[in-house]
Protein backbone atom coordinates (compact mmCIF):
# COMPACT_ATOMS: atom_id res chain seq x y z
CA UNK A 1 0.00 0.00 0.00
CA UNK A 2 1.21 3.45 -0.79
CA UNK A 3 1.78 6.21 1.53
CA UNK A 4 -0.43 8.88 1.00
CA UNK A 5 -0.28 12.67 2.77
CA UNK A 6 -3.24 15.03 3.00
CA UNK A 7 -4.73 18.16 4.27
CA UNK A 8 -7.94 19.21 4.49
CA UNK A 9 -9.04 23.09 4.52
CA UNK A 10 -12.41 23.04 6.73
CA UNK A 11 -13.12 26.54 5.36
CA UNK A 12 -12.58 25.37 1.49
CA UNK A 13 -14.16 22.10 1.93
CA UNK A 14 -11.49 20.63 -0.21
CA UNK A 15 -8.43 18.05 -0.43
CA UNK A 16 -4.90 19.06 -1.22
CA UNK A 17 -2.86 16.34 -1.59
CA UNK A 18 0.52 16.27 -1.55
CA UNK A 19 2.29 17.25 -4.98
CA UNK A 20 4.84 14.90 -5.68
CA UNK A 21 2.16 11.99 -5.23
CA UNK A 22 -0.14 13.66 -7.48
CA UNK A 23 2.11 14.85 -10.23
CA UNK A 24 5.56 14.64 -12.08
CA UNK A 25 8.20 17.45 -10.90
CA UNK A 26 11.57 17.22 -10.58
CA UNK A 27 14.68 19.39 -8.19
CA UNK A 28 14.14 22.19 -10.41
CA UNK A 29 10.12 22.47 -10.22
CA UNK A 30 10.88 22.51 -6.54
CA UNK A 31 13.68 25.10 -6.43
CA UNK A 32 11.47 27.09 -8.03
CA UNK A 33 8.92 26.65 -5.43
CA UNK A 34 11.07 27.32 -2.36
CA UNK A 35 12.37 30.00 -3.96
CA UNK A 36 9.09 32.00 -4.47
CA UNK A 37 8.48 31.86 -0.69
CA UNK A 38 11.55 32.48 0.53
CA UNK A 39 10.44 35.54 2.06
CA UNK A 40 7.87 34.00 3.96
CA UNK A 41 9.85 31.29 5.12
CA UNK A 42 13.02 33.32 5.99
CA UNK A 43 11.55 36.56 6.66
CA UNK A 44 14.73 37.64 8.68
CA UNK A 45 17.31 36.60 5.75
CA UNK A 46 18.41 38.03 2.29
CA UNK A 47 18.34 35.67 -0.64
CA UNK A 48 21.97 35.47 -2.24
CA UNK A 49 22.04 33.44 -5.94
CA UNK A 50 25.20 31.17 -5.50
CA UNK A 51 26.59 29.44 -7.82
CA UNK A 52 30.18 29.49 -6.78
CA UNK A 53 32.03 26.47 -6.24
CA UNK A 54 32.50 24.76 -3.20
CA UNK A 55 35.16 22.17 -2.44
CA UNK A 56 36.18 20.07 0.21
CA UNK A 57 40.32 19.49 0.61
CA UNK A 58 40.34 15.74 -0.45
CA UNK A 59 37.50 15.19 -2.77
CA UNK A 60 37.93 15.00 -6.68
CA UNK A 61 35.26 17.54 -7.61
CA UNK A 62 33.65 20.73 -6.35
CA UNK A 63 29.98 21.63 -5.47
CA UNK A 64 27.50 24.32 -6.59
CA UNK A 65 24.94 25.22 -3.90
CA UNK A 66 21.11 26.56 -5.02
CA UNK A 67 21.30 29.73 -3.20
CA UNK A 68 22.83 31.10 -0.01
CA UNK A 69 21.16 33.15 2.92
CA UNK A 70 22.81 36.25 5.12
CA UNK A 71 21.24 37.47 8.28
CA UNK A 72 19.99 40.51 7.83
CA UNK A 73 22.21 41.35 10.80
CA UNK A 74 25.07 40.04 9.79
CA UNK A 75 25.37 37.58 12.49
CA UNK A 76 25.17 34.31 10.62
CA UNK A 77 25.03 32.83 6.82
CA UNK A 78 23.73 30.00 5.11
CA UNK A 79 24.61 27.64 2.48
CA UNK A 80 21.77 25.82 0.86
CA UNK A 81 21.22 22.79 -0.98
CA UNK A 82 17.38 22.06 -2.29
CA UNK A 83 16.46 18.36 -2.88
CA UNK A 84 13.75 15.98 -3.67
CA UNK A 85 13.81 12.82 -1.68
CA UNK A 86 13.95 10.86 -5.15
CA UNK A 87 17.71 12.35 -5.79
CA UNK A 88 20.39 10.05 -5.56
CA UNK A 89 21.56 9.91 -1.91
CA UNK A 90 25.29 9.19 -2.65
CA UNK A 91 25.24 12.29 -4.74
CA UNK A 92 23.98 14.63 -2.01
CA UNK A 93 26.23 13.20 0.96
CA UNK A 94 29.21 14.30 -1.63
CA UNK A 95 27.22 17.52 -1.92
CA UNK A 96 26.83 18.10 1.79
CA UNK A 97 30.24 16.94 2.99
CA UNK A 98 31.90 19.58 -0.27
CA UNK A 99 29.91 22.53 1.71
CA UNK A 100 30.52 20.97 5.59
CA UNK A 101 34.39 20.44 5.38
CA UNK A 102 35.28 23.53 2.90
CA UNK A 103 37.61 26.01 3.69
CA UNK A 104 36.15 29.41 3.18
CA UNK A 105 38.35 32.17 2.24
CA UNK A 106 36.50 35.55 3.79
CA UNK A 107 37.45 37.72 1.54
CA UNK A 108 36.77 35.65 -1.63
CA UNK A 109 33.11 34.94 -0.62
CA UNK A 110 32.71 38.68 1.11
CA UNK A 111 33.22 39.53 -2.83
CA UNK A 112 31.14 37.09 -4.35
CA UNK A 113 28.08 37.58 -1.78
CA UNK A 114 28.05 41.47 -2.19
CA UNK A 115 28.79 40.76 -6.00
CA UNK A 116 25.53 38.87 -6.08
CA UNK A 117 23.79 41.66 -3.88
CA UNK A 118 25.71 45.14 -3.98
CA UNK A 119 22.89 46.63 -1.22
CA UNK A 120 24.88 44.33 1.42
CA UNK A 121 27.74 46.26 3.21
CA UNK A 122 30.50 44.49 1.79
CA UNK A 123 33.26 45.19 5.28
CA UNK A 124 30.31 43.69 7.51
CA UNK A 125 30.00 40.90 5.11
CA UNK A 126 34.05 40.19 5.52
CA UNK A 127 33.49 40.26 9.23
CA UNK A 128 30.63 37.49 8.31
CA UNK A 129 32.50 35.37 6.13
CA UNK A 130 35.10 34.96 8.53
CA UNK A 131 33.04 32.21 10.49
CA UNK A 132 31.95 29.45 8.18
CA UNK A 133 28.61 29.14 7.18
CA UNK A 134 25.96 26.40 8.48
CA UNK A 135 24.58 23.97 6.01
CA UNK A 136 20.35 23.78 5.01
CA UNK A 137 19.33 20.40 3.42
CA UNK A 138 15.24 21.62 1.98
CA UNK A 139 13.70 18.35 0.88
CA UNK A 140 10.66 17.31 0.05
CA UNK A 141 10.08 14.60 2.07
CA UNK A 142 12.67 12.27 4.93
CA UNK A 143 13.21 9.14 5.62
CA UNK A 144 15.43 7.06 7.78
CA UNK A 145 18.27 6.21 5.08
CA UNK A 146 18.59 10.16 4.45
CA UNK A 147 18.76 11.12 8.23
CA UNK A 148 21.37 8.10 8.72
CA UNK A 149 23.44 9.56 5.47
CA UNK A 150 23.67 13.24 6.64
CA UNK A 151 24.13 12.91 9.94
CA UNK A 152 27.91 12.13 10.03
CA UNK A 153 28.07 16.01 8.02
CA UNK A 154 25.40 17.45 10.56
CA UNK A 155 23.54 19.95 8.09
CA UNK A 156 20.46 21.36 9.47
CA UNK A 157 17.43 19.39 7.47
CA UNK A 158 14.24 21.26 6.98
CA UNK A 159 11.40 19.25 4.96
CA UNK A 160 8.99 21.52 2.87
CA UNK A 161 6.24 19.61 1.40
CA UNK A 162 3.97 21.01 -1.35
CA UNK A 163 0.20 20.56 -1.64
CA UNK A 164 -2.01 21.26 -4.09
CA UNK A 165 -6.06 21.09 -4.45
CA UNK A 166 -8.14 20.29 -7.53
CA UNK A 167 -8.46 24.42 -8.73
CA UNK A 168 -4.18 24.34 -8.62
CA UNK A 169 -4.07 26.24 -5.20
CA UNK A 170 -1.02 25.27 -3.39
CA UNK A 171 -0.15 25.09 0.73
CA UNK A 172 2.80 24.07 1.94
CA UNK A 173 3.93 22.40 5.40
CA UNK A 174 7.34 22.97 7.11
CA UNK A 175 8.93 20.73 9.51
CA UNK A 176 12.23 19.61 10.78
CA UNK A 177 14.50 22.42 11.68
CA UNK A 178 15.10 25.99 9.65
CA UNK A 179 17.15 29.28 10.38
CA UNK A 180 14.71 31.71 12.63
CA UNK A 181 15.52 34.83 14.90
CA UNK A 182 14.50 35.00 18.48
CA UNK A 183 13.39 37.37 20.65
CA UNK A 184 14.19 36.20 23.84
CA UNK A 185 15.30 33.00 25.16
CA UNK A 186 15.40 30.68 28.83
CA UNK A 187 17.14 27.52 29.65
CA UNK A 188 14.78 25.24 31.42
CA UNK A 189 14.63 21.77 32.68
CA UNK A 190 12.34 18.82 33.81
CA UNK A 191 11.95 19.89 37.84
CA UNK A 192 13.60 16.50 39.19
CA UNK A 193 10.05 16.25 41.96
CA UNK A 194 7.79 16.77 38.82
CA UNK A 195 9.01 14.69 35.71
CA UNK A 196 6.44 16.39 33.54
CA UNK A 197 6.96 19.85 34.50
CA UNK A 198 9.79 22.18 32.77
CA UNK A 199 11.08 24.82 35.24
CA UNK A 200 12.25 28.23 33.64
CA UNK A 201 15.39 29.98 34.32
CA UNK A 202 13.86 33.12 32.85
CA UNK A 203 10.28 33.56 32.77
CA UNK A 204 10.84 36.69 31.05
CA UNK A 205 11.15 34.56 28.22
CA UNK A 206 7.22 33.82 28.75
CA UNK A 207 4.75 36.99 27.14
CA UNK A 208 1.39 37.17 28.32
CA UNK A 209 -1.13 34.92 25.39
CA UNK A 210 -3.29 36.20 23.19
CA UNK A 211 -6.65 35.60 24.60
CA UNK A 212 -9.05 34.45 22.19
CA UNK A 213 -12.77 32.94 22.96
CA UNK A 214 -13.02 29.33 23.22
CA UNK A 215 -16.75 28.65 21.27
CA UNK A 216 -17.67 25.38 23.02
CA UNK A 217 -18.10 25.81 27.09
CA UNK A 218 -17.51 21.53 27.13
CA UNK A 219 -13.93 22.85 26.28
CA UNK A 220 -13.71 25.51 28.60
CA UNK A 221 -14.17 23.15 31.88
CA UNK A 222 -12.41 20.75 30.79
CA UNK A 223 -9.42 22.83 30.61
CA UNK A 224 -10.57 24.66 34.02
CA UNK A 225 -11.05 21.62 35.75
CA UNK A 226 -7.77 19.99 34.86
CA UNK A 227 -6.07 23.07 35.91
CA UNK A 228 -7.98 23.10 39.17
CA UNK A 229 -7.36 19.24 39.44
CA UNK A 230 -3.50 19.48 38.50
CA UNK A 231 -2.76 22.28 41.02
CA UNK A 232 -3.48 22.14 45.00
CA UNK A 233 -3.82 24.86 47.04
CA UNK A 234 -4.19 28.74 46.20
CA UNK A 235 -0.73 29.04 45.56
CA UNK A 236 -1.40 30.17 42.05
CA UNK A 237 -3.26 33.72 41.80
CA UNK A 238 -4.41 33.23 38.19
CA UNK A 239 -7.85 31.67 37.22
CA UNK A 240 -7.58 31.09 33.40
CA UNK A 241 -4.45 29.13 32.67
CA UNK A 242 -1.82 30.58 30.25
CA UNK A 243 -1.35 28.53 27.47
CA UNK A 244 1.32 28.39 24.99
CA UNK A 245 2.59 26.70 21.87
CA UNK A 246 5.54 25.59 21.36
CA UNK A 247 7.47 23.91 18.60
CA UNK A 248 9.94 21.04 18.68
CA UNK A 249 11.05 19.95 15.55
CA UNK A 250 8.28 21.03 13.88
CA UNK A 251 5.78 19.78 15.81
CA UNK A 252 3.37 21.75 17.84
CA UNK A 253 2.41 21.19 21.43
CA UNK A 254 0.47 23.19 24.05
CA UNK A 255 2.12 23.95 27.36
CA UNK A 256 0.49 25.49 30.36
CA UNK A 257 2.02 28.30 32.90
CA UNK A 258 1.99 27.24 36.54
CA UNK A 259 3.60 29.93 39.08
CA UNK A 260 4.79 28.95 42.63
CA UNK A 261 6.74 30.47 45.32
CA UNK A 262 8.39 32.79 42.67
CA UNK A 263 9.29 29.92 40.28
CA UNK A 264 7.55 29.51 37.05
CA UNK A 265 7.33 26.14 35.41
CA UNK A 266 5.38 24.61 32.10
CA UNK A 267 3.70 21.93 32.09
CA UNK A 268 2.26 20.26 28.55
CA UNK A 269 -1.48 19.77 28.03
CA UNK A 270 -0.55 16.33 26.08
CA UNK A 271 2.05 14.00 25.11
CA UNK A 272 5.55 15.27 23.78
CA UNK A 273 8.82 14.33 22.41
CA UNK A 274 11.14 15.84 24.84
CA UNK A 275 13.63 13.82 26.58
CA UNK A 276 12.92 13.90 30.74
CA UNK A 277 16.94 14.32 31.68
CA UNK A 278 17.69 16.66 28.93
CA UNK A 279 18.35 19.72 28.97
CA UNK A 280 17.03 22.53 26.56
CA UNK A 281 16.20 26.24 25.52
CA UNK A 282 13.21 27.78 25.43
CA UNK A 283 13.35 30.30 22.14
CA UNK A 284 10.81 32.85 21.47
CA UNK A 285 10.06 33.98 18.10
CA UNK A 286 7.72 36.40 18.65
CA UNK A 287 4.37 37.45 20.74
CA UNK A 288 2.73 33.69 19.77
CA UNK A 289 5.50 31.57 18.57
CA UNK A 290 7.88 29.17 20.82
CA UNK A 291 10.92 26.98 20.00
CA UNK A 292 12.33 24.49 22.42
CA UNK A 293 15.71 23.12 21.35
CA UNK A 294 17.42 20.10 22.82
CA UNK A 295 20.97 21.95 24.06
CA UNK A 296 22.07 18.56 25.95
Amino acid sequence: MSKISKIWSRFEAVWYSELRNVARYNEADFDAVIKSQLETIFPHFIFVPYAKTIKAKGTPTGSNPDFALVRADYEEWWIVEVETIGDKLSRVQGQIRNFTEAGYDAYEHAQYIHSKQPELDFDRLLVLTDSTPKVLVIVDDINSQWIEGLKDYGPTICVFKVYINGNGTEMYNISGDYPYIWEAESFCSFSPPLRNVLELASPQVLLPPIRRPIPRMGRIRKVLTWFANTVKGDRISQETPDIYRITHRGKLTEWQRLDDNGKTYLQPLRNHTLGATSQFVLKRLSSEEYLIEVIR
